[in-house]
C-alpha cells in the first residue's frame, strides 16, 4: 500500500510539473547619447591683472609681467568616434597697448578623463581666433580651479620707445570650443 501511495504521489507531481508553462516577453530600449560641447573659465569671471612693475634702479627696466595659472579652462565634449574639437581664443574688445604683446599658454590637462586635448604652447593674442588646445575627443576635464588646463598670461614689452603709460586698459577674450 505504501508503494502504491508513493507511486500515486509521483504521478500527480509529474502532472503538476508538466502543467507549468514558461512565458517570455521582450521590450525595446531606446538609447540617446547627445552631442555635448561645454566650456568655461574658472574660478570666476574676474579679470586677470597684468601690470609692469617700475624698476628699483635708474637705468634698468622690467620687460615682462606674468600671471601664472591665473585661470583654468574646463570643458566637456561628446563627439562621434574619430572626430575632434579644439579651443580657440581671440581678443573680442580692447586693444593691446603700443609697444607690448600679450601671450597666453595652456598647460597639459589635470584631472578628468577621455581624450583630453593637447596644448598648442604659447601664443600671442590677437583679434583672429587661434588654437590654444587641439585634438579634444570625447572628454571631460573636471570642474573648477585646479581641473582642466591651467592658463597663464604674460605681458611683454616689445618696443620700449612705443610705450605710453596712458594706454592701460582692459581686453576681452573669447574662448570657443569648436569642431575641427
Amino acid at each position: 500500500m505504501r508503494i502504491l501511495g508513493v507511486l500515486l504521489f509521483l504521478v500527480l507531481l509529474s502532472k503538476f510539473t508538466l502543467a507549468q508553462t514558461v512565458a517570455s516577453g521582450s521590450v525595446g530600449v531606446n538609447l540617446t547619447l547627445p552631442e555635448i560641447a561645454l566650456l568655461d573659465i574658472e574660478p570666476n569671471n574676474s579679470a586677470v591683472s597684468l601690470a609692469l612693475k617700475a624698476p628699483n634702479e635708474a637705468g634698468s627696466f622690467v620687460k615682462t609681467a606674468s600671471n601664472t595659472n591665473a585661470k583654468w579652462l574646463n570643458y566637456t565634449s561628446a563627439v562621434r568616434q574619430g572626430q575632434f574639437r579644439n579651443v580657440t581664443v581671440q581678443i573680442e574688445y580692447g586693444s593691446v597697448p603700443p609697444g607690448t604683446k600679450i601671450s597666453l599658454s595652456a598647460n597639459s590637462p589635470s584631472g578628468g578623463g577621455g581624450t583630453l586635448g593637447t596644448s598648442n604652447g604659447t601664443i600671442a593674442l590677437s583679434y583672429t581666433p587661434q588654437k590654444i588646445i587641439n585634438l579634444i575627443g570625447g572628454a571631460y576635464t573636471g570642474n573648477g580651479a585646479n581641473s582642466g588646463h591651467a592658463l597663464s598670461y604674460t605681458l611683454e614689452v616689445t618696443q620700449v620707445a612705443d610705450l605710453d603709460f596712458n594706454s592701460s586698459g582692459t581686453l576681452g577674450l573669447i574662448y570657443t570650443l569648436i569642431d575641427n
